[in-house]
């Protein structure tokens, strides 16, 4: 069982994507987000709880859960369409959004993608329906917002999915050879 953020946390580097810290950054990062998800429509839903199992064609399982934070209905007829976006909030000089020409972080592209496949995953599973994702970003020091659409691509989240189930049954086979040594040099004193 683990949150959608301890996944990416665990298998994402960290990012070159620099941000200055500010005091009260905590702060301002949820009035931001409080702001943005106030501007939008009545078919939004906001802080959206989401759970999911992920099955490896190794058949290991992930329970998987999170908190989206925009859940919207684009269309009901002919085909229910939906879309996920994840806003996150930084600090980087003034205009810095203006001219961003470089990827944003991997941690946020990647939540966001793998919220996008436990929504598509739950709709798939009563019919057909079309789930897209993006992901905003807001800069603090000038209130400035970037909107990125996402790639959706399944076979990509499920070898990310994968990559944290090897971590971390790599993990607990360290930490069992581990236990097994110190039991076995407790014996000998």
């Amino acid at each position: 069982n683990a949150s959608v953020g301890e996944v990416v946390s665990a298998i994402t580097p960290l990012s070159n994507f620099s941000t200055r810290q500010v005091p009260r950054r905590e702060h301002l990062g949820q009035r931001a987000h409080l702001d943005f998800i106030s501007r939008q429509s009545n078919d939004t839903k906001s802080e959206v709880g989401i759970k999911g199992v992920y099955s490896s064609p190794e058949h290991r399982q992930l329970s998987l859960h999170g908190r989206i934070d925009l859940l919207e209905t684009l269309s009901q007829e002919p085909q229910e369409a939906f879309r996920i976006t994840e806003f996150k909030s930084v600090v980087l000089p003034i205009a810095s959004l203006d001219d961003i020409c470089f990827p944003p972080p991997e941690r946020f592209t990647r939540q966001a993608l793998i919220y996008t496949y436990l929504v598509s995953k739950q709709k798939r599973a009563n019919s057909t329906k079309i789930v897209n994702c993006r992901l905003v970003i807001h800069n603090l020091t000038d209130d400035a917002e970037k909107t990125l659409d996402l790639d959706f691509d399944v076979r990509e989240i499920e070898g990310w999915l994968n990559e944290y189930i090897d971590l971390k049954i790599h993990e607990k086979a360290k930490n069992t050879a581990l236990s097994a040594h110190r039991c076995e040099l407790a014996s000998t004193l």
